[in-house]
C-alpha cells in the first residue's frame, strides 16, 4: 500500500476529517476507489485521539512454503489436465500417417500425466482449503505481498505457457496435423488458461476492492473445477491402462526383443558357417587343376 495515502489518512483522522471527507480529497486528487478504500480500512473505526491501525498479519516462513508448494501443485495440475487431454484426443482423433509408436508415445504420455494429478491435486486440494480457513480466521493474510507475488507469476507462467502451445499447436497444423484435432486442441488450452486467468484476477480485484462494495465476477465454482480435474483423472486411468496389462506389454516387448537378438545370432552363424564352406569348396575344385597345372609344366 503507497505510504504517501496511509501518511494522509492518518494525518487526516488525527486532526478529526471525517472519512467521507477524506475520502472525496482522495478522490479528486485522483485516487483509485480501491486505493481510498484499503486505505481507510488500514485503520480502525474507533473513539480515539490517535487514529489506530488495524492488525496486519506477519507471513511466516511456513506460510511462504505453503503458498509455494500450493502454487507449485497448481501448475502441475494444470499441465497434467493438458496433457491427459492431448493424449485423449490423439487417442479419439488418430492420424492415419502415424505410427504405431506414436501410439505409444501417447499411452506413456497420458501414464506420467495421470501420474502427476494422482499426487498433486490432492495437496493442491489439501493445501487451498488450509490456507482458505487460515486467511478466513485472519483476513489480514489475504494482502501478503508472497501471495500476491506468486499469484503475479501465475498470470505470467500461465500466460506464456497459453502463447507456447499455441505456437507449437500452429506449427504442427502446418507440418500435417488434422486441423480438428488441432483446434480442439486449442480449445482445452484456452479452456485451462481462462480458468487460472479467470480464479486469480478475481482473487487480485477482490483484494483491491477490500473494504468497497462487492461486484459480481466471473469465476469456475470450486466444486465443478474439481469434478472436472477428477473426469480427466478417469480418462487418464483409461489411457494409460492397467497396471497388469502395462507388465504383461513390456514382458512380451521383452520377449521379443530376445527372439530378435536370437534370430540375428542364428543368422549371423549360419552366414559365417556357409561362408566358410563355400571357400572350403572353392579351395577343393582348385586344388586339382593347380596339380594337373604343376605336371603340365614339368
Amino acid at each position: 500500500m503507497n505510504a504517501d495515502l496511509l501518511s494522509f489518512v492518518r494525518e487526516s483522522l488525527a486532526h478529526g476529517v471525517p472519512r467521507a471527507a477524506i475520502a472525496e480529497r482522495l478522490r479528486v486528487a485522483g485516487w483509485r476507489p480501491e486505493e481510498i478504500a484499503a486505505g481507510l480500512t488500514a485503520y480502525a473505526e474507533v473513539d480515539s485521539p490517535v487514529p489506530v491501525p488495524r492488525r496486519r498479519t506477519y507471513l511466516s516462513a511456513r506460510e511462504a512454503f505453503l503458498y509455494l508448494v500450493l502454487f507449485a501443485t497448481l501448475y502441475t495440475t494444470a499441465i497434467d489436465v493438458g496433457a491427459v487431454l492431448f493424449a485423449l484426443l490423439d487417442r479419439l482423433l488418430p492420424d492415419p500417417g502415424a505410427s504405431t509408436r506414436v501410439w505409444r508415445a501417447t499411452a506413456e504420455s497420458a501414464r506420467g500425466s495421470t501420474a502427476g494429478l494422482i499426487i498433486a491435486y490432492p495437496i493442491f486440494l489439501l493445501l487451498a482449503r488450509g490456507i482458505g480457513a487460515a486467511v478466513g480466521r485472519e483476513p489480514e493474510k489475504r494482502g501478503s505481498k508472497i501471495r500476491k507475488w506468486l499469484t503475479y507469476l501465475t498470470l505470467f507462467v500461465a500466460a506464456m505457457v497459453l502463447i507456447g502451445d499455441l505456437i507449437s499447436l500452429v506449427s504442427r497444423l502446418l507440418s500435417g496435423e488434422l486441423p480438428l484435432r488441432v483446434s480442439l486442441k486449442v480449445l482445452v488450452v484456452f479452456a485451462i488458461a481462462g480458468t487460472v486467468f479467470g480464479h486469480f484476477l478475481a482473487e487480485l480485484r477482490r483484494d483491491d476492492r477490500e473494504g468497497a462494495a462487492p461486484e459480481r465476477e466471473w469465476r469456475v465454482p470450486p466444486r465443478i473445477a474439481a469434478a472436472l480435474v477428477l473426469v480427466v483423472l478417469v480418462a487418464g486411468l483409461a489411457l494409460a491402462g492397467s497396471p497388469a496389462r502395462e507388465r504383461r506389454r513390456q514382458l512380451d516387448a521383452q520377449r521379443v526383443a530376445d527372439l530378435s537378438s536370437i534370430s540375428a545370432r542364428v543368422e549371423q552363424y549360419a552366414w559365417e558357417h556357409l561362408a566358410a564352406a563355400r571357400i572350403a569348396r572353392s579351395r577343393a575344385r582348385a586344388a586339382p587343376a593347380r596339380t594337373a597345372s604343376c605336371s603340365a609344366t614339368r
